[in-house]
């Protein structure tokens, strides 16, 4: 099993780093426990690609290279100040203090991105297209999320799709009239607008190993349970 990061776990990983969410870590911990019970041969920090695969003369391969954040063709959304939840919640970015995040997974990512940036002291507007941002995560989640999001000062702008970035600008509109809305004074603009399967590797061995499976987000971005299910059905093909 080859890693190209430092560790193992990926996106669950990123999920356990936002407030309230530790627990998420658990899944990997177990995980890996099992298999360092099973004598797997783990290689981090390698970069699985298709002529090292191949080297290895394998019967059957199992793809699992996950997905990479989305970032929508709209003007502005190459700026410098223009970010992911990902790299807040991996911590490798500084927000400014005023922070605009646009929320396009309608599930707890975005919100949880945003909770974690009052909690280091910024002012936060999450804007969505939905009637309520977060509209998808259950509601036994969103309950006590939605709860500590205004208790710490969130300011939710539903109804609002994501048209255009300015410098320091950003242009919003109603999804339902049209009209626009100019936020000014914004330092940094955090897009939580969903993934796109990392698929490359899969195609490129597609045809010249004897078995070949994909599973979680490289086939299509969606929860942990369906990455685990996915995992599950593969290896009792083997």
């Amino acid at each position: 099993m080859s890693v190209a990061a430092s560790f193992v776990g990926g996106q669950v990983l990123l999920a356990a780093r936002a407030p309230a969410r530790a627990e998420y870590a658990g899944i990997v911990r177990f995980l890996g426990i099992q298999v360092g019970k099973l004598d797997v041969d783990v290689r981090l920090g390698v970069e699985a690609t298709a002529s090292l695969v191949l080297a290895e003369g394998p019967d059957s391969v199992i793809v699992a290279t996950g997905a990479h954040a989305y970032i929508p063709p709209l003007p502005g959304a190459d700026g410098k100040h223009v970010v992911t939840d990902r790299d807040v919640l991996l911590d490798v970015t500084t927000a400014g203090q005023r922070v605009v995040v646009v929320d396009d997974v309608h599930t707890q990512q975005g919100l949880s991105t945003a909770e974690l940036l009052l909690d280091s002291g910024k002012r936060v507007e999450v804007i969505s297209r939905l009637f309520y941002a977060g509209q998808d995560a259950g509601v036994t989640s969103i309950v006590p999320l939605y709860t500590r999001l205004f208790t710490k000062g969130v300011i939710f702008s539903p109804h609002t799709e994501l048209r255009a970035i300015e410098g320091s600008t950003v242009v919003v509109a109603n999804v339902y009239s049209g009209a626009a809305r100019r936020i000014e004074g914004v330092d940094t603009v955090v897009l939580a607008m969903g993934s796109r399967s990392t698929d490359g590797l899969y195609r490129e061995l597609k045809g010249r190993v004897a078995e070949l499976y994909a599973v979680g987000d490289c086939v299509a971005p969606r929860g942990v349970h369906q990455a685990i299910l996915d995992a599950t059905r593969a290896a009792r093909q083997l």
